[in-house]
């Protein structure tokens, strides 16, 4: 499939701890974890393997959910779903895999009852390090298609593969029937606040459709530049950290505690409902003017940072207003550092954030988070 695409973390279906439903999924850094260990796909004799099993969709138009709230996010993440890389329509059975597999190689799955063919490709799905080959399983099209992801996650398995042009390969075996695709999965999506609310305390290392959830969510409230991976690397520990920060949160961004994740769930909820301030990406800096500069003053004057005149003149008593407000977030250390007293990217965000705060303790954040 011309696919972005993909997907999440895995255990052994007997022994490892089961992954939360993650994805459709999912995607990510710590999935850049296969490599050509005991098996290679060109090899003459079937060989066994470590696989990491995880399944992509294909988005429907009109569909009532999605993984990352539209048609068109989706096919960005999963492709269009109409063919794999090689051409092959798709259909119960094709695999996905990495480039080392060649097109047509048999992969049997005994532990799942599954035996498919290679016919795509994924941007994630690829081989590393550590023994352990990722693929991904086309679980069909829609929202059953994606309910059905989300409910397989990703499981760790072992395998046998058969070369392309192996006589004694098996005949494909893949029934979606025998994969559960219960409408319940689809209220855990990440674009779904609820999935934050009834999570446990997601934290640095693990895998799951709550991290997604969290990726989400920070991105909305732009902390989070990046592809959604299910997976809490360093990116996402970073972006959390700068949020509990702004949020005058205890944390170092490692473990989204339940107050750290019904904060997210109050300031997704007032930003989807309130006007945004300081549009825009401009710097503003000392000897700058305008609307940008003037509604910079009110924000600060909200916040009792600024006492000076609404008059859309970046002075010196607002670039000292500015440094006292990075400062107090440790954003800079003092007025030889780079950025101090001016407005770029995370000053703005820190404002942004600082100032849903305020609105939040208008409205009431528990009253916000209940009304869920």
């Amino acid at each position: 499939m011309a696919k972005n695409t993909k997907k999440t973390k895995q255990r052994r279906v007997s022994r490892s701890p089961r992954f939360y439903p993650a994805t459709i999924i999912l995607t990510s850094l710590i999935l850049s974890i296969a490599s050509p260990v005991r098996a290679s796909a060109h090899d003459a004799c079937a060989q066994d393997q470590d696989f990491l099993v995880t399944a992509y969709y294909s988005p429907l138009p009109n569909q009532e959910h999605y993984y990352l709230g539209s048609y068109e996010k989706d096919i960005t993440f999963n492709g269009r779903g109409i063919a794999g890389a090689d051409g092959t329509k798709v259909y119960p059975g094709m695999i996905a895999a990495p480039e080392e597999y060649a097109f047509g190689t048999r992969i049997e799955l005994p532990e799942i009852g599954v035996v498919g063919t290679v016919h795509d490709r994924g941007g994630r799905i690829v081989t590393g390090d550590n023994g352990t080959h990722r693929i991904d399983l086309w679980m069909g099209e829609g929202e059953e298609g994606l309910a059905r992801a989300l409910e397989w996650g990703a499981k760790k398995v072992v395998g046998k593969v058969y070369g392309a042009d192996h006589e004694e390969a098996p005949a494909e075996m893949f029934s979606l029937a025998a994969f559960p695709a219960p409408e319940s999965a689809l209220r855990h999506l990440p674009s779904n606040p609820i999935a934050l609310l009834e999570s446990s305390d997601p934290r640095f290392g693990e895998t799951s459709s709550s991290v997604a959830a969290i990726q989400y969510t920070l991105a909305q409230l732009g902390y989070f530049d990046h592809d959604l991976t299910s997976y809490f690397g360093d990116v996402t520990r970073d972006a959390l950290k700068a949020f509990q920060r702004d949020a005058t949160l205890a944390g170092n961004g490692e473990v989204a505690d339940q107050k750290t994740r019904e904060t997210l769930v109050a300031h997704s909820k007032i930003a989807s409902a309130l006007p945004v301030p300081l549009p825009g990406d401009d710097i503003l800096l000392r000897g700058t003017s305008g609307k940008s500069v003037r509604v910079l003053q009110r924000v600060l004057s909200l916040l009792g940072e600024y006492h000076g005149e609404l008059d859309g003149e970046y002075s010196q008593e607002l670039m000292s207003a500015v440094y006292r407000f990075q400062s107090g977030r440790t954003i800079v250390q003092s007025l030889a550092d780079t950025g101090a007293g001016m407005v770029g990217p995370q000053t703005r965000r820190a404002l942004l954030t600082t100032w849903r705060e305020h609105r939040i303790g208008e409205k009431g954040g528990s009253a916000i988070v209940a009304s869920l």
